[in-house]
């Protein structure tokens, strides 16, 4: 009998991972990642550009990663808005927010929490300006685009 129980015991925890893995990847889903490398891709190129061959890795580090925050948050919030046209168009009916596989809510706050992290980390850890023009950006991509 205590080998039923814990055979039960394991059939469960595995679908319990394998929601926890497929949240975590709709959540990804949403940072539209190949959209944000490239991004981080053409930031890397600027950076370099600009540091006129004396650049330093850590403070591109950090920029890449307040950038990266504000990305994700830009993408996710850009889903919340278009989520209506989302459900009518096939290309985009899969994705997350249309499909039902996470709430207006959460992507609203995983959009809001992203970005102004991003923003803080990049005024704290980069510069204000840096900062200023990233929350341009998602703001513009969010409500504009």
């Amino acid at each position: 009998m205590s080998t039923v129980k814990s055979t039960q015991a394991e059939h469960v925890a595995i679908p319990a991972r394998g929601a926890v893995a497929a949240r975590l990847a709709d959540y990804l889903e949403l940072t539209k990642p190949r959209i944000a490398m490239l991004a981080l891709f053409t930031v890397t190129v600027g950076y370099s550009l600009a540091g006129e061959g004396t650049w330093r890795l850590v403070p591109l580090l950090h920029a890449l990663a307040g950038i990266a925050l504000v990305a994700a948050g830009s993408s996710a919030l850009n889903q919340y808005a278009e989520r209506r046209t989302d459900e009518l168009m096939e290309r985009t009916a899969s994705r997350p927010l249309p499909a039902g596989r996470l709430l207006p809510i959460e992507v609203l706050l995983f959009g809001l929490i992203a970005g102004f992290v991003g923003c803080l980390y990049l005024a704290v850890a980069v510069n204000a300006l840096t900062a200023v023009l990233a929350a341009a950006t998602l703001l513009i991509y969010a409500l504009v685009y």
